[in-house]
Formats: C-alpha cells, sequence, structure tokens
C-alpha cells in the first residue's frame, strides 16, 4: 500500500469517528431538551395543584344563620326551644317572623341566633373567631344547663369550635331600646386578626314585642 493511500484512508477514518461522535452529542442533547421539557410539564402540573393554589381560588362562603319560631307568632319561646321549635336558616330578602319576646314574659334571655361557619370555609381561610356587634339593644350568653345568663353588651367574640355558637340578642331593660323599630347586628369573620367577609342581619319590629329577621348580601373583604 502506498503512503498516499494510507493517508486518505486514515482521514476516512477519522472523518467516520467524528460523524458518529455528533450523532451522539446531538441525541444525547434531544434526550436532555426532551426531559427537561417533562419536567417543566410536571412542574407546572403540580404548583396547579398544590393546597395553596387550591385556597387563594376558592371563596369565602359566608355564614349559617339559624332562628327558631315556634308554631304561633303571638306565643313565646320555652326554654326547650331548640327541641321544640322550627328551625329556618335566614336568607337575603326573606323575612321571617320571630316569636314574641318580652323581659318579663319570655323563658330565654333573648331572641336566639345560631351563627356557624362551614368546615370547609374554617380550614380554607383559617377561620379563628366571630365577632358579633349591635347597635341597639344588647347580646347575651345564656348556659341552657346552668341557667346563667351573662351579659356581653353590644359586642360579642365567639371562637371558632365547629357546632355553631348561640347568641341571643334583647332589648335590655332600656325604654328606648325596646321602642326601637330596626335593629342592626353585624357578624364578621376574621382569620389572623384580619375580618375576610362580614354579614348584616336585621331585625324589625313591628309592633311591641313582635319581632321579624332577615340577612343582608355577604360582603367579601
Amino acid at each position: 500500500m502506498t503512503k498516499e493511500k494510507t493517508i486518505i484512508l486514515l482521514l476516512l477514518l477519522v472523518l467516520l469517528i467524528s460523524g458518529c461522535s455528533n450523532k451522539t452529542v446531538k441525541k444525547t442533547n434531544a434526550d436532555e431538551m426532551k426531559n427537561s421539557k417533562l419536567f417543566s410539564e410536571n412542574e407546572i402540573v403540580e404548583n396547579s395543584n398544590s393546597p395553596s393554589n387550591k385556597e387563594q381560588s376558592s371563596i369565602f362562603n359566608g355564614f349559617i344563620f339559624t332562628v327558631y319560631a315556634a308554631g304561633n307568632e303571638t306565643s313565646y319561646l320555652s326554654t326547650n326551644y331548640m327541641e321544640d321549635s322550627t328551625k329556618i336558616v335566614l336568607t337575603p330578602d326573606i323575612e321571617i317572623s320571630l316569636n314574641k319576646f318580652s323581659l318579663s314574659m319570655s323563658s330565654v334571655p333573648g331572641l336566639p341566633f345560631t351563627i356557624d361557619i362551614s368546615k370547609d370555609d374554617i380550614d380554607n381561610f383559617n377561620i379563628d373567631t366571630i365577632k358579633v356587634c349591635v347597635d341597639s339593644g344588647e347580646l347575651n350568653n345564656w348556659n341552657r344547663d346552668t341557667g346563667v345568663v351573662t351579659s356581653e353588651g353590644q359586642s360579642i367574640t365567639i371562637d371558632i369550635i365547629g357546632t355553631g355558637e348561640t347568641i341571643y340578642w334583647s332589648p335590655g331593660f332600656d325604654a328606648e331600646a325596646s321602642n326601637t323599630r330596626n335593629i342592626q347586628i353585624t357578624v364578621e369573620a376574621i382569620s389572623d386578626s384580619t375580618v375576610i367577609g362580614k354579614q348584616n342581619i336585621y331585625i324589625t319590629q313591628d309592633q311591641n314585642g313582635y319581632y321579624y329577621a332577615t340577612v343582608g348580601e355577604l360582603e367579601l373583604m
């Protein structure tokens, strides 16, 4: 074999080896890009399903207000009103006739309102307390087992326990409050010292001792 042929064969061998190497590099780069794309897509899916994003996209659904009414609106609630009365959930723009109330005649310390929040809302928004304020009369707590009534004035804070809390609105012994025709109770949901939603209960007295209630729209803060 001549020297020229040997050189030509060596050059062909070098070109062949170089071509194989380039194909390997190109295949490696393509595989890396494919894997990188798959990782990015998986990361996006995982992030979209993360609890924090789900929580941020959810909306506080508001409060559940339950009132109690006997069969006859001219009668007074008994001490066993929770068992004996009809439970009605307040909804906006629908007025509910409550029982007649009088401090001297009633067996309860006020008109009862049970305030609750769904467990999903409590968990999603980390709601720890509910604040209740009234612009006339007073709010009371009543231990039905012991009969002890605690006056809270015009503001009360309820710790969330997940089973609903019943408060009692009363005109008290103030003559002006007893004759007030329109009473507003404001209820606020609080998470980490921040109000995230509020709703008003409206009580109307059309004649002495006869009360009606409705609820306003939820306001998200």
